[in-house]
C-alpha cells in the first residue's frame, strides 16, 4: 500500500470517527449532565471536543457541589430553628398531657429526623436532646443506638398515662 493510500484511508478514518464523535458531543450538549459528558470522555478522550466536555464535567461537578451545599445550609438552618420549638412543644405537653400538643411534639420530632436522615445523620446525639429535654425516663438499648423514653408524668385525673415520646440517640 503506498503513502498516499495509506493517507487517504487515515484521513477517512480520521472523518468517521470525528463524525461519530461530533453525535455523541451534540447528545453529550444536550443531556447537559455530568454522566453525558464523563460518558462522552470515555468513549472520545482524545477528541476535538475533549476539552470542551471536560470544562463542562468539571462545571457540573462544581454546580453540583454548590447545589447540595446550598440545600445543606438551608436544611441546618431549618433544625435550628426546630431544636426550640421541639423543647417548647415537649414542656407544653408534659405540662398539659394534652394529645394536640404530643402530636406537635411528634410532628417536630418527625421533621428533624428527617432532616438529619438526609444528611446521612439519621440519630440524635445524646447531649443534644439532654439539654433540650432533660434526662429521660426510660433508656432501651438496641447495639450502639439507644432509645431515650420520656413519658407524661400526669399532674390531673384524666391525662392519659401511656403517652410517651422518644427518640433514638448516639451512644
Amino acid at each position: 500500500m503506498s503513502k498516499a493510500s495509506l493517507l487517504v484511508l487515515l484521513s477517512c478514518l480520521l472523518i468517521v470517527s470525528s463524525g461519530c464523535a461530533g453525535k455523541l458531543w451534540r447528545a453529550a450538549q444536550q443531556e447537559n449532565t455530568i454522566a453525558g459528558y464523563a460518558a462522552f470522555l470515555e468513549e472520545h478522550p482524545n477528541s476535538w471536543y475533549a476539552d470542551d466536555a471536560r470544562t463542562k464535567w468539571l462545571e457540573k461537578i462544581a454546580e453540583k457541589k454548590t447545589k447540595e451545599a446550598a440545600h445543606k445550609a438551608a436544611a441546618e438552618k431549618e433544625y435550628s430553628a426546630l431544636l426550640p420549638q421541639m423543647q417548647e412543644a415537649f414542656n407544653q405537653w408534659r405540662a398539659t398531657g394534652d394529645e394536640i400538643d404530643y402530636r406537635k411534639l411528634l410532628d417536630i420530632g418527625d421533621r428533624l429526623a428527617t432532616i438529619r436522615a438526609n444528611y446521612d445523620s439519621p440519630l440524635f446525639s445524646t447531649d443534644e436532646i439532654s439539654d433540650l429535654l432533660g434526662p429521660p425516663d426510660e433508656i432501651e438499648e438496641h447495639g450502639d443506638e439507644k432509645n431515650l423514653i420520656w413519658k407524661l408524668a400526669p399532674q390531673d385525673e384524666g391525662i392519659p398515662t401511656d403517652m410517651s415520646f422518644s427518640l433514638k440517640v448516639k451512644w
